[in-house]
């Protein structure tokens, strides 16, 4: 639908295709649920009393006027190969089984995807890509979630298989946004000695808690405990 409006009174459940293009307009009266297929803004807008993604996609640039958001699919401002920003006028609720794609394509707002919202409460998965066979300078940052009121909660892994060679990469929750920094890596040991195994855990490591995006270092050991090598997979950069 484009340069047009469509109205429901009631609930709306996709499970297809639906696309809001061209400035058109999808008002939902109640809530917006989508359990399989793909939500797709090119420049519309979709107001409705929330919306939950419980499957498929939901991506675009546009504007979604809801109490929440709610992802328990995948989210992805833009679209793919092709940045954007996605606005919600409202909460992003982002659930275990969620997953939020970002793509970088050059260090400018217009040349990476950005999710825009009031507040946005965090879990699940954040995928990150790069397009154009762009390389990230050392010491840049990308703001990927802006808020007005915060963010709460973090992502459980992240997954980055073109991360730069040579160069870490960290999440930055500390303020109103969530940045992404790309900076030299920081190598950190294991301490085989004490290590309780878990990433979290400061005897675990010959030094501070190492952040997201981290080299680490793994020494003199025989055995990695099991629960390391599972967040080690979720949360370093490399692993030597």
């Amino acid at each position: 639908m484009g340069n047009h409006y469509l109205a429901v009174s009631g609930e709306f459940t996709n499970e297809g295709l639906m696309t809001i293009r061209d400035q058109g307009t999808f008002i939902a009266n109640n809530t917006y649920q989508q359990v399989d297929g793909k939500t797709t803004l090119e420049n519309g807008q979709m107001y409705a009393a929330g919306v939950e993604i419980q499957g498929g996609v939901f991506e675009g640039t546009g504007i979604v006027t809801a109490e929440s958001l709610t992802n328990a699919g995948e989210v992805l401002p833009g679209r793919s190969l092709s940045t954007g920003t996605l606005m919600i006028n409202g909460a992003y609720i982002q659930n275990a089984t969620g997953k939020l794609d970002i793509e970088l394509d050059g260090p400018q707002q217009t040349n990476h995807d950005q999710l825009a919202t009031q507040t946005a409460v965090l879990a699940g998965q954040l995928d990150l890509s790069l397009l154009d066979n762009f390389v990230a300078p050392v010491n840049t940052s990308f703001d990927i979630i802006t808020t007005l009121g915060g963010v709460s909660g973090q992502f459980d892994s992240v997954y980055f298989p073109e991360a730069p060679q040579n160069m870490a990469f960290k999440l930055d929750y500390s303020g109103p946004n969530v940045q992404v920094h790309f900076v030299l890596p920081t190598v950190l040991g294991y301490n085989d000695n004490l290590g309780s195994g878990a990433w979290s855990q400061q005897n675990t490591w010959l030094g501070e808690i190492p952040d997201t995006g981290s080299d680490v270092t793994i020494t003199n050991s025989t055995t990695i405990p099991q629960q390391l090598n599972i967040d080690i997979n979720a949360f370093a950069h490399a692993v030597t």
